[in-house]
């Protein structure tokens, strides 16, 4: 009697069992982050609330009949059969979802004469996918990629660490399955670069010039693709030949460990004599010390001529005060310019380059000059 007793509780659990088993359904999608990287949501309405989840190891609660988990690891595209482990002692589900697509950003083409960051993609062979506004060619296994140039993101001197961003929208749609829409979010962080000397450009009559700047602790730097000597503090100095008259642009080249590199380009005229370069120089440019104390367009092209009253070596920088004639009691210029001089106190000189503003110095706001040419002479 009591072993019948026992049979039928037996087989009355195992209906129950049977009978929760029936009544509960799994169902489940995968979508993307921002990152790109797959997510697994599973909806499961008849099952307790905060009944544990676990997919692959990956592990979870269900909210209100949901959780989403986050898949390590990912599922190639296809329709994937996965074992869904709800409640405690497990009761596993085979769940059957489709992968559309999966996005994965590379950033090896960041060392590229020409930087960019390239997200590969791996789609279903039926699938369509547009990613930014454009149409991702697919080869007959659903594998392509987009590529993203950052040359003019780092492009340019920076002081510091500059973080470079982009959101790109995706969708993707194969038949018979619902589409998968969203934005893919990529960051990275660009390498700081300051050029010293001899700035952006600058007009010599010499052989040779200095190069100076500073980049990240432990960076390295490249002119032209050669690598120069950097120190351990991120500051480097160089002495660069130039072999001939004419006019060069050079490239300076900062890369750091787990950074985007960062380029500035640097333009070298070197000619024969400095005086009818300037008187070049000055035909084009704005020479009235009243325009320039006024409100000139910032990079306005300046020439103007005047007595040096005072003088500061920087490094390889030069930094001038010039006495420019007018008809006020004093008409003083603030001269920056990327290289050193043989320039004394008193000496009449004359600057061509553009204008940066101004400084306040007393009780006057003194015009600001960044110099591309500095020559000796000019109206006392």
């Amino acid at each position: 009697m009591l072993l019948g007793i026992a049979a039928a509780l037996a087989l009355a659990a195992l209906a129950a069992a049977a009978l929760f088993l029936t009544r509960v359904r799994v169902s489940g999608v995968v979508t993307l982050d921002s990152t790109g990287h797959q997510l697994l949501m599973l909806d499961c309405p008849r099952c307790a609330e905060g009944s544990a989840v676990a997919v692959q190891g990956v592990a979870g609660k269900l909210a209100a009949g949901k959780v989403t988990l986050r898949l390590e690891p990912e599922l190639e595209p296809g329709h994937q059969e996965l074992t869904v482990e709800v409640g405690r002692p497990p009761h596993e589900y085979a769940v059957t979802v489709p992968v559309m697509a999966r996005f994965t950003p590379d950033i090896a083409p960041l060392s590229d004469p020409k930087p960019r960051l390239s997200v590969r993609v791996e789609a279903l062979p039926t699938a369509a996918v547009v990613l930014n506004g454009r149409a991702v060619a697919l080869d007959a296994q659903g594998r392509g990629s987009l590529e993203l140039d950052l040359t003019s993101d780092l492009t340019g001197p920076a002081d510091e660490k500059q973080g470079i961003e982009r959101t790109l929208p995706f969708t993707a749609t194969a038949p018979g399955i619902a589409p998968v829409r969203g934005q893919l979010a990529l960051s990275v962080n660009a390498v700081p670069l300051r050029i010293d000397a001899p700035g952006d450009s600058i007009v010599i009559d010499s052989e040779s010039f200095m190069l100076a700047g500073v980049t990240q602790s432990g960076g390295s730097i490249t002119v032209e693709g050669r690598p120069i000597t950097v120190d351990p503090t991120g500051h480097f100095l160089q002495r660069m030949s130039v072999s001939s008259v004419g006019e060069r642009t050079i490239t300076i080249r900062a890369t750091a460990p787990g950074l985007a590199p960062r380029m500035v380009h640097v333009t070298v005229r070197r000619v024969a004599d400095l005086t009818p370069e300037i008187e070049r120089f000055f035909a084009g440019a704005e020479r009235s010390y009243a325009a320039v104390a006024g409100r000139l367009a910032p990079d306005t092209k300046v020439g103007l001529e005047g007595r040096v009253t005072h003088i500061d070596t920087i490094g390889q920088r030069t930094e001038l005060v010039l006495e420019v004639p007018c008809d006020q009691p004093a008409c003083p210029v603030r001269v920056d310019y990327g290289a050193r001089t043989g320039l004394q106190i008193g000496d009449l000189a004359r600057v061509g380059g553009r204008c940066v503003g101004t400084s306040r110095e007393g009780n006057q706001n003194v015009p600001r000059i960044e110099a591309s040419i500095v020559a000796p002479g000019g109206a006392p």
